[in-house]
């Protein structure tokens, strides 16, 4: 049995978070799976490094940021940790046998770059994207058995509750704001309006949920701004505590209640797919430049060219493999139209940068998957249980009137009797549609 240990990328203060520092969580997922659940052993092709024992896994966090308070611990997690600072974390990292190297932005080195790492470590290399692509495509996991605690879960449902208590359809139109890698088409805020206001025309039985920065003072009666459901003074009156990490992972778990999400790309949209309910429909990626969907990232490019943030040996193995995909791959954010290929990977491919290429896809979402989204069906559902409603409440009403005189008249056995055969009737009637 290997132990290992995961840390946040980043020691951040309680007010500033990134989604580097929930990204770990499916790269761990996929090894705890490929160890102990396949018995198939770890191997980075890379670097060289095998694992062919089982695993114990435990994710450490800082106090600023209590992330592990917020979660139930899944099957693959063997401990949650909480520590004040990455001194700690060197200090605990002695009695495991590997500390993972997560780090993104130039294959998987520098690993001194990760909080809490100390040249002591045994360092295990889990570059995000290739482990992203792995799980995905190759394993077919994601970290959607990673539950909120019972507390927060808790909150997010009476939200639920106090804006949707009629059970309407929830529709979301995320928008980072300004992406400083420019993965977004250049006007992207405006088409976002644009696909506001079709929305809002044509789904006028449905809850319209603005999700992101990018929204900024946005304001309108009959629209609804996530920042205004969960941000920080809410959280600070109702758990007595609150940090940017605590607010990035309620407003995630929201998401999962979202019928259709509209999204944007940020490490926020990210951490929302791979925690996604299976049963739900996948996010539909929106304005997004097409770089992104050819695996590029601009972040990367970036980094290589300004900051010489190089690997050889990464790149090397890249070059000389272009038959192992997971790592020609600079972008994770491809994993969007696998959850559901039929859907979304024609799209996706075709670079979905306008309202009318949106306006097909939901017409491809109403004819096939009128669960999600067909509002006939749904108005069907709602008159069929208004109808039993009615019938229990006029056969109560009956019996309760009619009682004295059940044994002596007819006459209520004989309405009765044409109140079930007209139910019998209406519920043949739906059935067939």
């Amino acid at each position: 049995m290997k132990r290992v240990l995961y840390t946040p990328l980043f020691e951040y203060p309680a007010n500033y978070f990134t989604g580097d520092n929930l990204a770990h969580f499916l790269p761990a997922k996929l090894l705890w799976y490929q160890c102990n659940f396949l018995k198939k052993g770890f191997h980075d092709p890379v670097y060289g490094l095998d694992i062919d024992d089982e695993v114990q896994i435990t994710f450490v966090f800082y106090k600023s940021q209590p992330i592990a308070d917020y979660f139930e611990k899944p099957e693959w997690i063997h401990k949650f940790i909480i520590l004040e600072n990455s001194s700690e974390v060197k200090k605990l990292a002695g009695e495991y046998d590997f500390f993972v190297n997560q780090y993104r932005y130039r294959g998987a080195k520098p690993p001194e770059l990760n909080s809490g790492f100390s040249d002591v470590f045994n360092e295990l290399n889990q570059y995000t994207v290739s482990a992203t692509y792995q799980a995905v495509y190759d394993e077919n996991i994601y970290a959607d058995d990673l539950k909120l605690s019972q507390e927060f879960n808790s909150f997010i449902l009476k939200k639920i509750s106090d804006i949707n208590p009629n059970g309407k359809r929830i529709i979301g139109i995320h928008h980072r704001g300004g992406d400083p890698w420019s993965r977004h088409l250049f006007n992207s805020i405006s088409k976002s309006e644009n696909l506001l206001r079709f929305l809002r025309q044509n789904y006028q039985d449905s809850l319209i949920i603005l999700v992101g920065e990018g929204w900024g003072n946005y304001r309108d009666e009959s629209i609804i701004r996530l920042d205004d459901l969960i941000n920080d003074q809410i959280l600070k009156e109702h758990f007595n505590h609150t940090n940017a990490a605590l607010k990035y992972v309620m407003q995630a778990y929201f998401t999962n209640h979202i019928n259709l999400f509209f999204i944007g790309i940020s490490g926020f949209t990210l951490f929302c797919e791979t925690i996604r309910s299976r049963n739900m429909l996948p996010p539909i990626p929106i304005f997004w430049k097409k770089e992104v969907f050819n695996g590029e990232c601009t972040s990367i490019l970036k980094m290589k060219k300004d900051f010489g943030w190089f690997c050889p040996e990464f790149e090397n193995y890249r070059n000389n493999n272009k038959d192992d995909l997971a790592y020609q791959i600079s972008i994770h954010h491809f994993l969007y139209y696998s959850r559901n290929p039929v859907l979304l990977k024609k799209y996706c491919l075709d670079y979905p940068n306008s309202i009318n290429k949106i306006k097909k896809i939901l017409d491809s979402i109403n004819t096939d998957f009128p669960k999600f989204i067909d509002k006939e069906n749904e108005s069907t559902i709602n008159k069929t249980c208004s109808l039993i409603y009615l019938f229990i409440y006029v056969n109560t009403i009956i019996n309760l009137s009619i009682f004295p005189l059940l044994f002596i008249s007819k006459s209520y056995r004989y309405i009765k009797n044409i109140i079930k055969i007209a139910f019998k009737l209406m519920h043949n009637q739906n059935s067939k549609k």
